[in-house]
């Protein structure tokens, strides 16, 4: 982030074929490529196919995952920050409206991708617009976990807590559901 709270670019991709990412250099020319797993103190990581590397967005921030062309553009609220320490595959974790219309929770970074495979970490970025429609619940989300970023893991484990208890059916969560949970309360 520069000091106008925009991103600025500090990597610089090469694409190749059927593959998303080849290799990249971060800022300070070291090169990674696909057969490379590297974390140093600029915490850039990259393996097998997954771009691993820090965001700067807070709980409670609404983003926009930008996969197109292959998946549609969606907002999503991250729930669970990343760690101060260290990057982490599996942080941020977001919530979003999958394409049951529910909702679902899970890594930013391992989202599920189709083939070409493409980060949702390219394109990321704040959003931009107000949410209607289907994706109101998204707001409330982001006022909850903004004001009590536990709110955001407890969202989390009650999704993944509540999936894992109806084996073949839809994935996610109704809103109907959540908002009638004690993930509500304060």
């Amino acid at each position: 982030m520069n000091e106008n709270d925009e991103l600025v670019e500090s990597i610089s991709w090469e694409l190749k074929g059927y593959q998303t990412i080849w290799g990249f250099a971060d800022e300070r020319n070291n090169i990674y490529s696909d057969n490379d797993y590297h974390a140093d103190e600029f915490s850039s990581t990259y393996h097998c196919s997954d771009l691993s590397i820090r965001v700067p967005y807070k709980a409670g921030e609404i983003v926009l995952v930008d996969m197109s062309p292959f998946i549609a553009p969606f907002p999503a609220v991250i729930i669970e920050a990343e760690w101060d320490d260290y990057t982490d595959c599996c942080q941020p974790q977001i919530a979003y409206i999958n394409h049951n219309g529910m909702i679902g929770t899970g890594a930013l970074k391992h989202l599920p991708h189709r083939s070409p495979r493409f980060s949702p970490l390219l394109r990321l970025e704040r959003y931009k617009h107000t949410l209607e429609g289907k994706d109101e619940p998204l707001q409330i989300i982001s006022e909850i976990v903004g004001k009590n970023p536990k709110k955001g893991e407890q969202l989390n484990d009650l999704v993944r807590d509540e999936e894992s208890d109806r084996p073949g059916k839809r994935r996610g969560l109704s809103w109907n559901y959540l908002k009638d949970s004690f993930w509500m309360e304060d």
